[in-house]
Parts: structure tokens; C-alpha cells; sequence
């Protein structure tokens, strides 16, 4: 069965440059320059490709959930109060209202 990984072009660029120090056809320090990090870096991530292959390049908070996520329960109440009361408000005063009438404390600045 085939495995797909999904990585951005920038960690593919990374993982060309590490496979070449990897086959000496690159020295460390020059990859360091090339990916603007140190060379105990390159060191780092050279062990990581030895270790896990490609798979060892890909960024590990990947298609895992973030810390700060709205629940959906509170999400879906707060969607459902500014559409209801407050759909013509800007984001900061609907934020104030929120946080006034109804005790919901979020930044104005992020999307539930």
C-alpha cells in the first residue's frame, strides 16, 4: 500500500539539500548557508532523514489539533449569537458585546 506525504516546497527544497550532505556532495556548512540555519542544525535534521527518510522533514504539529481551538459547542453558540444579534457589528464591538451581555470572553481579532 502506497503512503503519501504531504510537504510543503520548502521542506522539499530542505530534504534535496540534506540528501546531498547526506551523499557528501554538499558540506554541512554550505547547506547551512543555502537554508539559512546553523550547521548544528543541518546535523540534526541530516539524523532525523537518516532515521525516518523523508518523513523526518515534515513540520510534527502536521495534521494534529491545535491547542488553542475553539470547542465546536462554544464555536457554534458564539457563530450563532453574532449572526442573531449582532451581524452588522465590527469585530471589537461585537467582541465587547459578547463579552458584556453574554459573559463570552474571545479575542476580536480571531474567527470562531
Amino acid at each position: 500500500m502506497d503512503t503519501y506525504i504531504t510537504m510543503s516546497q520548502k521542506e522539499v527544497n530542505k530534504y534535496d539539500i540534506i540528501k546531498k550532505v547526506i551523499k557528501k556532495e554538499l558540506k554541512e556548512k554550505e547547506a547551512a548557508n543555502l537554508l539559512n540555519i546553523s550547521i548544528r542544525q543541518v546535523r540534526r535534521l541530516k539524523k532525523r532523514v537518516k532515521e525516518k527518510g523523508v518523513k523526518g522533514l515534515v513540520h510534527l504539529g502536521r495534521g494534529k489539533i491545535s491547542n488553542r481551538k475553539i470547542p465546536d459547542s462554544e464555536k457554534d453558540e458564539i457563530v450563532e449569537l453574532l449572526h442573531k444579534n449582532y451581524s452588522d457589528f465590527g469585530p471589537t464591538f461585537a467582541a465587547e458585546k459578547l463579552d458584556e451581555v453574554h459573559r463570552i470572553k474571545r479575542d476580536p481579532n480571531v474567527n470562531p
